[in-house]
């Protein structure tokens, strides 16, 4: 064997073979930029600005005529324990494709700041919760705001732009909502709606779950969300209960705030992405690259991030086979806890301009897998065949609702993968009684509402078709249905129908039992003070 045989076989030894999948030197990107926002109370204005606070606070003050609290505080008198709302009211689920920016400031003595769960979700003087959307692109298609509460529309404003993405003192598209027939000195404010979206007129009587308007950035404002504001004889609430908020709940169903990281979008294009691009401003979307495509952007929108967190992109190939892993790499810009932020990543790789279909980009944040992600890379001359969003499943809120209750349908969908594209999906709500049509929209949330069944003329079965869109095809439609149950007296003790004093008998049965008829003022306790409560439920009649 001559000396250059010996040697091609000595590096045969030393350097196994290169496999198909191996990782080129060209492979390259990564993490190009982003943004957070993990304290919005340090570079925060206040969303209602001087000038037009002085003017609603002088107007609910107005209506309180006899009432001297200091605005300035929140309104401390103790308020029971009954909850007062049974929903929050935006079209869509709170830290879903919604996320609650900012709570009340209850730090009223200092320049700091202090939410119900001692956090800092708010900024200084803040005085109601900022529910804001994923991008102008969900405003454009609409997101409804429903009456929380069945009341009298006392105030409103129209015809302002609703695009704001700063601080200028602009003024807001609003609704004020007395519900004094409630409680009185109840009232509620909806601020930074929809131009040409405001419903109702002044002196109008609107029920809970009423659509009266549609989410935006009018005001001031730097994106598109709903600031809901309560009231309570001339004083502002915070409608929380929590360790720093000394008062009872007004939510029949309190939320928590989530500290798990999630991805609330993602997406990718064909180009790089724009420079000088941030949000609120619709993210850009492809559907599919080609092999020509030397690098492809991807983004996301993410909440909960933590401090210095990484991130790690595997490519697969179209039979399973790993291409290219990054590893993990630092998140540049994550020093911080980030409430929100949003991140955008640019890769050239390789095999993705030599092997046409479907390719699996996995990422990971912190070591969870967040995002499997189908990107088709196009076959020369081969044209792409846009497929339809995924089939929209839902519950009804409440459960079993009476014809006196307002109704939501929510949801179960992915906020990721609930279109194989990553187009933004809008979803059509066709809701009937008993066959009728009483309710037909299209939305960008991921809920929608009716007032009472009652309010609308009765019935027993309640169905909703919800057809979701990619913008250009309708995915399946998928039907839901409730049976409406009758209207449930709380005085009824012995459930017959009808008021009588034999019902006072049977409350004080279900007293000496602890039953749950007991309960009559709702504070999930049977004590002397629920016959206070029946009395009232009982002359209130069915």
């Amino acid at each position: 064997m001559n000396r250059i045989a010996l040697l091609v076989l000595f590096a045969s030894i030393i350097a196994p073979a290169t496999p198909a999948h191996a990782q080129h030197l060209s492979d390259s990107g990564g993490f190009v930029d982003g943004g957070g926002y993990e304290a919005d109370h340090k570079a925060h204005q206040p969303c209602v600005p001087p000038a037009e606070r002085a003017r609603l606070e002088a107007f609910m003050r107005q209506l309180d005529e006899s009432n001297s609290t200091n605005t300035d505080q929140p309104y401390t008198n103790n308020r029971g324990g009954q909850p007062v709302f049974e929903f929050y009211p935006i079209g869509g689920s709170i830290y879903g494709d919604l996320f609650l920016n900012n709570y009340t400031d209850l730090d009223t003595a200092t320049s700091g700041v202090l939410d119900w769960d001692c956090g800092d979700h708010t900024y200084n003087t803040h005085r109601g919760h900022d529910t804001g959307l994923r991008s102008f692109e969900e405003q454009f298609i609409g997101v409804p705001i429903f009456a929380a509460l069945k009341g009298t529309v006392v105030d409103r404003d129209d015809g302002h732009f609703d695009q704001n993405t700063s601080w200028q003192g602009q003024p807001a598209n609003y609704v004020i909502i007395d519900h004094s027939a409630i409680e009185p000195g109840l009232r509620t404010i909806y601020l930074h709606m929809k131009n040409g979206s405001v419903l109702p007129q002044i002196g109008e009587h609107v029920d809970a779950g009423q659509q009266i308007g549609q989410v935006a950035s009018s005001g001031n404002s730097t994106g598109p969300h709903l600031h809901f504001e309560v009231w309570r004889n001339g004083g502002w609430v915070e409608t929380m209960a929590g360790p720093c908020s000394p008062y009872a709940s007004m939510w029949a169903d309190q939320w928590s705030k989530p500290t798990e990281h999630y991805v609330r979008d993602f997406g990718f294009l064909r180009e790089l992405f724009p420079g000088d691009f941030d949000t609120p401003h619709p993210f850009p979307r492809d559907r599919s690259v080609t092999l020509d495509t030397d690098r492809i952007s991807y983004w996301m929108q993410g909440a909960n991030l933590p401090a210095f967190s990484m991130y790690r992109f595997r490519f697969f190939m179209p039979n399973g086979v790993l291409d290219y892993d990054s590893g993990n790499r630092l998140l540049n810009f994550s020093d911080s806890f980030y409430r929100r932020y949003w991140a955008r990543y640019q890769w050239d790789i390789t095999d993705m301009q030599n092997v046409p279909g479907v390719w699996t980009v996995a990422i990971d944040m912190n070591d969870e897998r967040v995002i499997n992600a189908k990107v088709t890379v196009l076959d020369t001359g081969e044209t792409y065949i846009n497929t339809p969003p995924t089939p929209a499943f839902a519950i009804f809120e409440p459960a079993e609702p009476t014809e006196d209750d307002a109704v939501f349908i929510r949801l179960q969908s992915d906020l990721v993968h609930d279109d194989f594209e990553y187009d933004l999906v809008r979803y059509r709500y066709v809701w009937s009684i008993d066959g009728a049509v009483v309710r037909d929209t299209i939305s960008a949330g991921h809920a929608d509402a009716i007032p009472s069944v009652a309010s609308l003329g009765g019935g027993t079965q309640l169905c909703v078709s919800i057809t979701p869109n990619d913008g250009d095809l309708d995915g399946f439609t998928t039907n839901h249905c409730v049976t409406i149950k009758a209207h449930l007296c709380p005085a009824d003790i012995n459930g017959d129908g009808n008021l009588s004093p034999t019902d006072f008998t049977a409350w004080i049965g279900a007293f000496n039992a602890n039953a749950p008829q007991c309960d009559q003022n709702n504070d999930g306790m049977c004590t002397p003070t629920d016959f206070s409560a029946w009395i009232g439920n009982y002359n209130a009649g069915c």
